[in-house]
């Protein structure tokens, strides 16, 4: 039984996953695995066409947290949204500011794409004046602190 070098193009269940070089059988190498599309016999030309397409991905990558990056830095200093509310005499809101609130005035002054309300990290509600902070997702690990004002409104 002979074994070869097979270079997995998707994860395969006990053998492993994308990206890895595996040795098994080679019936079973060229009857399942390739004949499949799961993976390529590893040969210098399949290795050397793998590390460009891994080195594409890598800078699309990169390119992607260096740009959510320089959001989160731009909404941390320029984004402050000020919302006016009726409040009663400790300080607590009669309605309370919501996920879906808070971003509709982030789309009012700023074009986010993909923004929506599973990217806002907020527990619950806000219920009161003062000052708050809310997460905004942007990119895996990248988050955007914005600032909340919530003004007591004046009748």
């Amino acid at each position: 039984m002979r074994k070869i070098a097979v270079l997995l193009k998707d994860n395969v269940e006990n053998l492993g996953k994308k990206g890895e070089v595996v040795q098994i059988s080679d019936g079973y190498a060229r009857n399942y695995i390739v004949r499949k599309g799961f993976g390529v016999i590893l040969d210098e030309k399949s290795k050397k066409s793998y590390d460009e397409k891994i080195a594409i991905e890598r800078k699309k990558l990169e390119k992607s947290e260096q740009r959510a990056t320089e959001l989160k830095n731009d909404l941390e200093a320029n984004l402050k949204l000020v919302f006016t509310e009726r409040a009663g005499q400790e300080g607590k809101l009669f309605g309370a500011i919501t996920s879906e609130r808070i971003l509709t005035e982030i789309t009012k002054l700023r074009t986010i794409p993909g923004l929506d309300k599973k990217k806002l990290v907020l527990e619950e509600p806000i219920k009161t004046l003062g000052q708050h902070h809310v997460g905004l997702k942007l990119y895996h690990g990248v988050t955007a602190n914005i600032s909340i004002e919530v003004e007591e409104l004046k009748e």
